[in-house]
């Protein structure tokens, strides 16, 4: 596995403008374009021509998107940022569709937990995001990871061998007010599906850049 530090400058903390709360976005490469890519569920309902992004000595600065689009079935949106967007995004993350190969395999997930209380880590003036272990335990539309995260994970990436397969989307079933997202995970018949976190397969954000 390359050094993490190389992925999380490719990850932000993002907060829509009507919002009090954080959320996690990455970018993406595709064929040479960088794409911004976060849960559909952070801009629902709110402006989309603008959002913040937190920026270590200045917290929270507001920029401009020039283009964002939802995703009609899966909780994800692109976007892409305009010419004041406040920190250097270099490269984006490489990615690969998940397929039955992956069961079980090691991955990490990477995003900003909400309103913890802990010192802000850095590399330069970028923040670094937190990252948590886990195995992929189920492969679909909507696969599942054996970690529940914390608010503010979702929109983060879902890293498995230097490419990312997934968006974050729920850290917990319990916590879902979204009915049809209950009924993909009843459909799973986990017992404790409290302890699981939902991912959308980054095949729907290749989908939606085409589209």
């Amino acid at each position: 596995m390359k050094n993490l530090i190389e992925f999380s400058e490719n990850v932000i903390r993002i907060q829509a403008i009507e919002s009090e709360g954080g959320a996690t976005a990455f970018f993406i490469n595709y064929e040479g374009g960088l794409y911004g890519v976060t849960a559909k569920h952070v801009f629902e309902c709110k402006s989309t021509d603008k959002a913040r992004v937190f920026v270590p000595n200045q917290e929270w600065v507001t920029f401009s998107i020039v283009s964002l689009k939802f995703s009609k079935d899966e909780d994800v949106v692109i976007f892409k940022v305009g010419n004041d967007f406040p920190i250097t995004i270099l490269n984006g993350l490489q990615y690969c569709v998940p397929d039955y190969d992956c069961y079980g395999n090691d991955v990490y997930c990477l995003g900003f937990p909400y309103n913890v209380g802990f010192d802000v880590s850095t590399n330069g003036n970028k923040e670094i995001p937190c990252i948590k272990k886990g195995i992929v335990n189920s492969i679909s539309n909507n696969f599942l990871v054996d970690k529940m995260l914390a608010s503010g994970f979702s929109g983060g990436p879902i890293i498995m061998e230097n490419k990312v397969i997934g968006v974050i989307s729920y850290g917990s079933y319990l916590h879902l007010n979204n009915r049809e997202t209950r009924e993909i995970l009843l459909d799973c018949k986990y017992v404790t599906p409290d302890e699981f976190t939902l991912c959308v397969n980054i095949e729907a954000v290749i989908e939606l850049i085409n589209n």
